[in-house]
């Protein structure tokens, strides 16, 4: 069995790296434009299972694309 074409490789690997990047922007620019909005709606309500929930789903969904996106601008060997 021969080894896969490392320019194949590379070609496989960028636009799934350069999709996260583009899907983490949008994420953190979604959340910046709608700060304001959820400061005054969810911020300022009465803590609930929901609301808890929001704030899991929303910053955790986040947080783990950031640190994805992080781990994927390590040098990889191939």
């Amino acid at each position: 069995m021969s080894d896969p074409d490392p320019t194949g490789v590379v070609y496989d690997i960028v636009p799934s790296i350069l999709s996260r990047y583009a899907a983490t922007a949008l994420f953190v620019y979604d959340i910046l434009i709608s700060f304001a909005d959820e400061v005054e709606y969810v911020w300022k309500s009465k803590w609930s299972s929901p609301k808890v929930l929001y704030f899991i789903v929303r910053y955790f969904g986040v947080a783990a694309a950031i640190f994805t996106s992080a781990i994927s601008l390590r040098p990889q060997s191939i």
